[in-house]
């Protein structure tokens, strides 16, 4: 094993025993009965019974659009009643007064991952009004999660829908998934690099 390794000692597992995992390149490479495993050159940390549990799965988060670590906003409420064209607009002048997104992205990462998700799948809004802007510093953020999880982007061409006058969005969703597929290869919520 390499300085890189671990061996994760004293860990419970489902079945209620105790058992060693010893981890090489952020992959599991063997599960021990508790005190048996024999690992030289390893980092080893003592989890002192806590439960280990497969990585979590987010399935839908927005990193473009996060806000999470930036200032807080309150709630606008709609004019006169729910009007998603007006909930758009909102939603543009915050992002124009929010913190940059791959730093907003980035906060979101690290909270997802700090707290055990280790597979993700994020929409990004491509349209005739932000074009690709929003993905290539979200694409920026991979370099975080590279060998940390399994992630995957879903160009979505929200204002698009709303608003067919924009010229060019449905050329961006469409450039967008293309590169999004190209970045992401194979798998169902992205491929491990």
């Amino acid at each position: 094993m390499t300085s890189d390794d671990a061996l994760f000692t004293g860990a419970k597992l489902a079945d209620g025993h105790l058992y060693d995992i010893a981890v090489s390149k952020g992959r599991i490479i063997s599960l021990s009965v508790a005190g048996a495993a024999r690992v030289y050159g390893a980092t080893i940390i003592d989890v002192a019974g806590a439960r280990v549990v497969p990585g979590f799965v987010e399935a839908h988060i927005h990193l473009d659009t996060s806000f999470y670590g930036d200032e807080w906003r309150p709630h606008k409420p709609c004019t006169s009643g729910f009007d998603v064209h007006e909930r758009v607009a909102f939603q543009a002048q915050n992002l124009a007064e929010a913190a940059p997104l791959e730093v907003r992205a980035r906060n979101q990462l690290e909270l997802c991952l700090s707290r055990g998700s280790t597979q993700m799948r994020s929409h990004v809004m491509v349209d005739g009004t932000v074009g690709l802007r929003h993905l290539e510093p979200f694409w920026a953020c991979e370099k975080l999660i590279k060998t940390r999880s399994i992630f995957s982007s879903s160009p979505f061409r929200k204002t698009g829908f709303l608003r067919p006058r924009y010229s060019g969005t449905a050329r961006c969703g469409d450039r967008g998934r293309r590169r999004s597929r190209r970045r992401h290869r194979p798998g169902h919520l992205g491929s491990r690099r």
